[in-house]
């Protein structure tokens, strides 16, 4: 006879379920077993299939969302998806629950006499909210049943993993965990998670160099509920944050140099685990930690366009002046950077407390030439003197005006990025002919440097150093700077290449395209949160309508930036002054009121009509 035989649920008898299968098939040829079990059997022969939970990312369309209706109905006939309000909180609801069948049954059961939003909002505390409604198995009746059931099939190790694993924000590697998991060395916890892994209770994404782990959210909420009866969880939670301050400090030394990718592919990673790991150090007053996890975070993250980090540093300026920590001028480097997020002068007061700390040898702040770029670059942003910062940067890289190159003798990181950033501001301070000068030498110092960062940069400054003399060498310059920043990730110089880019593709080279980069740097940076590169966007798309004979439209979106300072546009001077001209005073003040008045949003929106009635009029020209 041909015999299929199906064995259900054989997690808790694995070894005697082992033992009848190996008996019927060394016995007969006609028989195929399937058997589901949270772990393979490990018997000759065997074909794993593992069953994943239901697919949350077709949104509405999903099969998650599609078990969540059917069993709504079922309790309650009139249920249905009415508002986008109820669509999408179903729609969370399924991927919070991380698309397990049973959760999502529990959830919908309580559509008797809950919405989908009053649901929504208690899945923080689940194991309550999602008991009881079903008949059958004690271990089928409530969440907590379900997942009791395979931790209390664990061994003591495993347990004590999954406990320790439960501290993870958005996953981690083999080396975090073995870090928190200070009883075990590494071999034993690749053995444990191997384990876990087989058994479904941890995930294991083997893309990149290194495996990534993680915990479905249920699993985890459920494991920290463990490790919180044992009474360890804020020591386990001080390793996980010491582990991060660690790694960041030694991820922000790679950074400067060839390392830059894999510092930058590390901070994007494991930005959950930072942000918890600062969380936690801060409000248990672990002021070294916050400090070491802030400082570094946010000097990595912004060049992601990533800004959160930035508050971080400023939540802890006040407790860590008052412990006077070593590494405090780092922490004011990073808090200076608030300039970039709308807080200007408390940015700039923050950089200038930072050199002044950096000067005193009982602190660890961090290289001169970051501590002095970023304060530089904070003044500049708050108050706009193009000409002192070009003076600061020329001090860094050892330049003196009129010079066709800079020493020889002068080398090293001040150099590279006195030069990139020089290079990138001389044509702004009416000054673009000494920076055609030492272009050349700009580019192998920063090449031989090797950070994408400063390459790009120098590549931009080369870009308007050539703008008005020689547009196929600008263009070639941005072309190079876009394709680099997006090979390195860098979506801060990705979004300001585009936008220096658009302004010469515009007149020079496919209007089309160029629209489309104003458009894509209007819409990172205004995501991101960079207000003074939004507004320098902005100003240059001014500019753009200036010249293309639509001076209301010029003035209206110049107007929208005058909460920033605007100094390093070039020809935004000369537009203004042309439109003044062209439109009359009283209508350029009108225009340019009417855009200040504009709230951040519509202004952005504005600016995003107005470039795709641009490009609609090009399309009917051509």
């Amino acid at each position: 006879r041909q015999v299929l035989l199906v064995l259900d649920n054989c997690e808790h008898v694995l070894d005697a379920a082992a033992d009848v299968i190996e008996a019927i098939l060394a016995r007969s040829s006609t028989v195929k077993v399937i058997a589901t079990s949270r772990e393979g059997l490990q018997v000759a022969g065997e074909h794993l299939w593992p069953v994943p939970s239901l697919d949350v990312r077709a949104g509405t369309n999903s099969a998650a969302v599609e078990l969540f209706l059917q069993r709504a109905r079922a309790v309650n006939p009139a249920f249905g998806m009415d508002t986008d309000a109820d669509t999408a909180a179903v729609t969370e609801i399924c991927t919070r629950l991380d698309g397990i069948a049973l959760a999502i049954e529990l959830a919908a059961v309580r559509m008797v006499s809950m919405s989908p939003q009053d649901v929504r909002d208690r899945l923080g505390d689940r194991y309550r909210l999602l008991s009881g409604g079903r008949r059958g198995l004690e271990r089928h009746q409530t969440l907590r049943h379900a997942v009791s059931w395979s931790y209390d099939l664990l061994g003591d190790d495993e347990r004590t993993v999954l406990q320790h694993a439960s501290v993870f924000a958005g996953g981690f590697d083999l080396a975090a965990l073995t870090y928190v998991c200070e009883r075990f060395d590494d071999f034993a916890v690749l053995d444990l998670l191997d384990s876990l892994v087989r058994k479904s209770l941890v995930t294991a994404d083997p893309a990149g160099s290194h495996t990534r782990y993680g915990l479905l959210e249920t699993i985890r909420q459920f494991a920290e509920d463990q490790l919180a009866a044992t009474g360890t969880i804020d020591d386990v939670r001080d390793r996980h944050a010491r582990y991060y301050a660690e790694q960041a400090v030694a991820h922000w030394d790679m950074w400067e140099g060839p390392g830059y990718r894999g510092a930058t592919d590390w901070v994007d990673a494991e930005l959950a685990n930072l942000r918890a790991g600062f969380r936690c150090a801060a409000d248990r007053s672990d002021l070294v930690t916050a400090t070491a996890i802030a400082a570094h975070t946010a000097m990595l993250a912004f060049w992601l366009m990533v800004l959160e980090p930035i508050g971080w540093a400023e939540e802890l300026i006040p407790a860590a002046t008052t412990a006077d920590i070593a590494q405090l001028p780092r922490l004011y480097t990073a808090a200076g950077m608030a300039a970039y997020v709308g807080r200007r002068e408390a940015g700039a007061e923050c950089s200038r407390t930072a050199l002044r700390l950096a000067a005193n040898a009982r602190y660890d702040p961090f290289h001169p030439a970051h501590t002095r770029r970023w304060a530089a670059g904070a003044e500049v942003v708050a108050g706009g003197d193009v000409d002192r910062y070009v003076d600061d940067m020329s001090a860094l890289a050892g330049y003196e005006a009129g010079q066709t190159s800079v020493p020889a003798e002068q080398s090293g990181l001040g150099q590279v990025i006195g030069l990139a950033w020089l290079l990138y501001m001389l044509p702004v301070a009416g000054r673009a002919e000494e920076a055609r000068a030492i272009a050349a030498q700009a580019l192998d110092v920063t090449r031989a440097h090797a950070n994408p960062v400063w390459i790009t940069l120098t590549l931009l400054g080369v870009g308007r150093a050539f703008a008005d003399t020689d547009p196929t060498c600008a263009r070639d310059a941005f072309r190079q700077a876009l394709t680099l920043s997006r090979q390195e990730r860098i979506p801060l110089w990705e979004a300001r290449a585009a936008f220096e880019s658009a302004g010469l593709e515009t007149i020079h080279g496919d209007p089309d395209t160029g629209l489309d980069m104003f458009d894509a740097a209007v819409t990172s940076n205004h995501l991101a949160g960079n207000l003074p590169d939004l507004a320098a966007v902005l100003a240059s798309l001014a500019v753009y309508f200036d010249r293309a004979g639509q001076p209301e439209t010029a003035a209206t979106i110049y107007g929208t930036t005058l909460h920033a300072v605007i100094t390093w546009v070039p020809n935004l001077p000369a537009t203004i002054e042309h439109l003044r001209t062209t439109l009359g005073q009283a209508c350029f003040d009108e225009c340019v009121a009417a855009g200040a008045a504009m709230e951040l949003g519509y202004a952005v929106a504005y600016a995003r009509t107005h470039i795709r009635q641009a490009r609609s009029e090009l399309a009917v020209l051509s």
